[in-house]
């Protein structure tokens, strides 16, 4: 029935990473409380290149970045290695986390209408509203330290 959370237009909304729907549409979707984590972990995965470039091209020194589904730790937050069908934290968390972006060479640059880049020290970041899982970040070779220090 249309807006009680089982039609498909609410479970293709609440597959999204980030829109609100999904607490909502979380109780009517089939399926194991494992289940519906492996969905996002899976989700945030295939998400993070977008939303991490598009905050990076935006970043500025006291601004920060999550990436979770919801509002609690076991919706995104933390990693949970030991139990991972208990949240919806990627096994293995984010490997691009762990890398060194560098200070930014310069504000964004506009390439095409819906299509942006900015340039970091240690990688060069892609944002295209048009296609957000064309989206990349592309570490140089050698970038392999933490990403979370080395910014500002």
């Amino acid at each position: 029935m249309p807006g009680d959370g089982t039609d498909a237009s609410c479970v293709k909304i609440a597959r999204f990473p980030i829109h609100p729907c999904v607490t909502h549409c979380l109780r009517t979707l089939s399926g194991t409380q494992a289940q519906i984590y492996t969905g996002w972990q899976k989700e945030l995965t295939k998400y993070l290149p977008f939303n991490l470039a598009s905050f990076l091209l935006v970043a500025a020194e006291n601004t920060w970045f999550t990436q979770a589904v919801w509002y609690e730790l076991h919706q995104g937050f933390v990693n949970c290695p030991d139990a991972p069908s208990t949240c919806a934290s990627p096994p293995g968390w984010y490997p691009e986390l762990g890398k060194p972006l560098g200070a930014p060479l310069g504000p964004r640059k506009q390439l095409a209408q819906y299509k942006w880049r900015r340039d970091f020290a240690n990688a060069t970041v892609i944002v295209d509203l048009n296609d957000p899982l064309a989206s990349s970040i592309a570490f140089h070779d050698g970038a392999d330290a933490t990403l979370a220090t080395d910014m500002y």
